[in-house]
């Protein structure tokens, strides 16, 4: 996504779905896929159309996206945010009943700390850090661009020991370490004419 960002290009659909991990002999490889909903940073920036309509993912849309605002490359990171969260925890951020609940959360609600989400796992307190600001409800509060969220994960998994293997009863989950392999692939896998 460092790279799409840089050409031009928010996704602004990141979730489980679109990111297909595969295992070569070069190790893991992380392909993002359905740029469907993709726009060009550079375009007349309206709402995300123009009759305001919300496009993404319900459980993985940053705030400005739920409040009916346009996405930014910010916006990317705060999904993956809410992706990494899910892997860690086997949670989703937010959840409820309705779309309209769950928009609400991403706008209003501060997300849950691992441990009252997940209290028999131990993750390490750096790794929750960056992941929590990446899910931050500021977009200027959130990592600068997806290269810093890469490196202050790949940082932060350095630092301690690796949670284990989560599996979530809404979707099949996998390892934190996947997460990290996904970040750091992402610069280099997106690759436009």
């Amino acid at each position: 996504m460092a790279t799409a960002h840089q050409l031009g290009v928010v996704h602004r659909d990141l979730s489980p779905g679109n990111i297909l991990l595969t295992q070569r002999e070069s190790g893991l490889h992380c392909t993002v896929i359905d740029f469907g909903l993709a726009k060009c940073i550079d375009e007349d920036q309206e709402k995300l159309t123009e009759t305001g309509e919300r496009l993404g993912t319900p459980l993985y849309m940053s705030p400005e996206q739920s409040g009916g605002y346009q996405a930014s490359p910010s916006s990317d990171i705060y999904s993956l945010g809410c992706i990494a969260y899910e892997m860690i925890t086997g949670s989703p951020v937010f959840d409820g009943r309705t779309v309209a609940e769950i928009l609400r959360q991403h706008c209003n609600e501060p997300p849950k700390p691992f441990a009252a989400v997940a209290p028999h796992r131990k993750v390490p307190p750096a790794i929750e850090a960056v992941v929590m600001r990446a899910l931050r409800k500021v977009p200027d509060k959130r990592w600068p661009d997806m290269a810093a969220f890469r490196d202050a994960l790949a940082q932060a998994r350095a630092a301690g020991p690796q949670p284990m293997l989560v599996k979530s009863p809404r979707r099949r989950v996998v390892a934190l370490t996947m997460v990290l392999c996904a970040v750091a692939a992402l610069a280099a896998v997106v690759q436009l004419p």
